[in-house]
């Protein structure tokens, strides 16, 4: 009878800890393992702040970057057809060629937290898109030189990026691009490459616009996810 009393007790401490088959135990704070099946839906400002504890965990974990929510995060558009023009304060990016010429998109993720000698087991970049009227490629390009979001031109950047794009994902205009780029941050996190950011072009004539981390909607601005495991 006692032992049964005993298990009853135990069960109904434990079950509430339970979620989503993952058992959170107070005294080894596995936190890192159970963040990282927060469904993508759910509300993404609390979820951030969840995996926000978990940053620094040895054992692995994911940590995510969202201006205004966590990490430290920059955006800017290039302009061709005005190449001294900074629009890095601007509620939007844009990349391809529209009535006012070509452009180029930037972006940077400080992912200096995350610790040493880890395996990427995923990084993924969501993009809040605009409307458009038909989809295109848009390739990711590394960069190579360091820029300042709020001084950065077509001229002094130069075309500092890595002639070689790194992946290209489809864009069709509303919802959100999600952007697999763990071979990237891998070599940020192994100093195999220097993390200067990345670089959106666009080769056709149409043209798109991203939702930057400026935006008044705190949920729709870029963000990057990682989710790691030691070596």
């Amino acid at each position: 009878m006692k032992l049964s009393f005993v298990a009853q007790v135990v069960s109904r401490v434990v079950s509430p800890l339970l979620t989503r088959g993952c058992l959170v135990a107070t005294a080894a704070l596995t936190l890192p393992a159970c963040v990282g099946e927060v469904p993508e839906d759910m509300g993404e400002v609390g979820v951030e702040e969840a995996v926000g504890v978990a940053e620094q965990a040895a054992d692995g974990g994911c940590v995510a970057y969202r201006r205004g929510v966590s990490g430290t995060v920059a955006d800017a558009t290039l302009w061709q057809n005005t190449p001294t023009y900074n629009t890095g304060d601007i509620s939007l990016i844009y990349t391809g060629t529209s009535s006012i010429g070509f452009r180029q998109a930037l972006l940077y993720f400080d992912v200096s937290n995350i610790p040493a000698n880890v395996h990427v087991d995923s990084a993924v970049l969501y993009l809040s898109e605009l409307y458009k009227d038909d989809g295109t490629d848009i390739d990711i390009h590394e960069v190579l030189e360091p820029w300042s979001e709020s001084t950065v031109t077509w001229a002094n950047f130069n075309q500092a990026f890595a002639p070689t794009p790194t992946t290209s994902f489809y864009a069709w205009g509303g919802g959100t691009a999600q952007i697999h780029l763990e071979g990237m941050v891998q070599r940020w996190l192994d100093g195999d490459t220097e993390n200067q950011g990345l670089l959106l072009q666009e080769h056709t004539e149409m043209a798109s616009s991203f939702r930057s981390s400026e935006h008044a909607e705190v949920d729709t601005r870029p963000r990057l996810k990682v989710c790691y495991s030691p070596l």
